[in-house]
């Protein structure tokens, strides 16, 4: 029998058997094995209880109370009422209860029977958290040092990163003046914001239709930083700019593919930091290959799962050939080229990675697509934004001063 006041987890009187706990003991204490139900009264939606799961986990961590096995079902239902309960299972208690007073029976193990295969349809498995305080800890502590390295400085504010601060390599090592820079930029910006439709259309196909919009946003928030001094190429080293330019693609885009840029412009920055080369093209391609593979630790996207990293790929790690290598205009249009030879090579990969990877091929969307492949929209975006870059550098009547 289980009698609780309304202190919490204080007040509890357990007896079994002539076993009596003193009501005045935490009925839940420090190390306890627990199982947490968190019950669906049938009126919740999946993504309000997940919302509600993550709270009442968080909470509970607040009293040091870490569930070994997490259950969130519709397992007791009124109908479809708004509402839901939890209830929280002291497993070490109630071994206590029944195996030791129970001497020469065989132990009863209530995680084994709640692991055991079933055949109840209604059952659900049993999703398992971190069990120890620390290991929580760590985790937190490991995204804010992610958050701290994607983060970006305020406009006018001095870089919080000492490297990227201090940094003194000018824009020339990266081979272009700050002109070309700019030009560069606004012609991204203004290639991205003329493939919105395109954008829109491939990836209504076999994704959720906001791709144009996000890449719209991102592109219109550059050119405002642009146009007001936020964002000031002339004034700032490439490893600061870059980093202010991460924060308002981080700010603005949203979604996956603003974290993406953001994490990707975070990773471009600190790799230009390593120190200042003669050779421009040493300069660019190391710091780029730098900045992948740093992006590859924040993302399970490939080459060749039909994402955006498809394209970026050979941005970053090209196979220059020797003439290229020597005439920066041929090295530009090269990179132009094998970029949107990537983005054109995802029209027949079939997506191994997000809400693509299970709608259009043999999904609900399949007989709009049947007579057209479409590309990655992300992949496709980032070729109109290096296209874009390139048209605008070689452009200078562009130049806005």
């Amino acid at each position: 029998m289980i009698r609780s006041s309304g202190s919490g987890w204080m007040g509890s009187e357990v007896s079994r058997n002539g076993a009596v706990f003193d009501p005045a003991e935490e009925w839940i204490r420090p190390g306890d094995a627990t199982i947490l139900f968190l019950n669906n009264l049938g009126g919740i939606s999946q993504l309000e209880m997940g919302a509600i799961l993550e709270i009442v986990r968080d909470e509970l961590a607040t009293h040091g109370i870490f569930a070994v096995r997490t259950y969130s079902a519709p397992f007791m239902t009124s109908l479809n009422a708004p509402g839901f309960s939890i209830s929280l299972v002291n497993v070490t208690r109630v071994h206590a209860l029944v195996n030791d007073q129970t001497p020469g029976e065989a132990p009863i193990d209530i995680l084994a029977l709640l692991d055991a295969p079933t055949d109840a349809h209604s059952w659900i498995a049993t999703r398992k958290w971190v069990l120890e305080p620390q290991r929580i800890a760590d985790e937190e502590l490991e995204a804010e040092e992610t958050l701290q390295a994607i983060s970006r400085v305020s406009a006018g504010v001095p870089s919080s990163n000492p490297l990227v601060a201090f940094t003194s390599q000018p824009w020339e090592a990266l081979g272009f003046t700050p002109s070309e820079v700019e030009r560069g930029i606004r012609g991204a910006c203004n290639a991205l914001l003329g493939a919105e439709g395109e954008l829109t259309k491939f990836d209504t196909a076999f994704g959720d239709g906001d791709c144009g919009e996000t890449f719209s946003r991102g592109a219109r928030s550059v050119l405002s930083g642009l146009d007001t001094g936020i964002l000031n190429v002339r004034a700032s080293s490439p490893a600061a700019f870059l980093e202010r330019v991460g924060e308002l693609v981080e700010e603005s885009m949203g979604g996956t593919i603003g974290a993406i840029f953001s994490i990707f412009f975070a990773a471009w920055s600190t790799a230009l930091c390593t120190g200042p080369s003669t050779d421009p093209a040493l300069v660019k391609v190391s710091a780029l290959r730098k900045a992948l593979s740093a992006l590859s630790a924040h993302t399970p996207a490939r080459p060749g799962d039909r994402t955006i990293v498809d394209a970026l790929a050979p941005l970053c790690a090209p196979e220059v050939p020797q003439v290229a290598a020597t005439d920066r205009n041929v090295l530009l249009e090269y990179t132009v080229r094998v970029v949107k030879e990537a983005a054109e090579s995802t029209r027949h990969m079939r997506a191994r990675l997000g809400r693509a990877a299970y709608v259009g091929r043999g999904g609900e969307s399949e007989a709009s697509v049947a007579t057209e492949e479409f590309p990655d929209p992300g992949a496709w975006g980032l070729a109109a934004l290096v296209d874009g870059f390139v048209r605008g550098v070689q452009d200078r009547q562009s130049c806005t001063g």
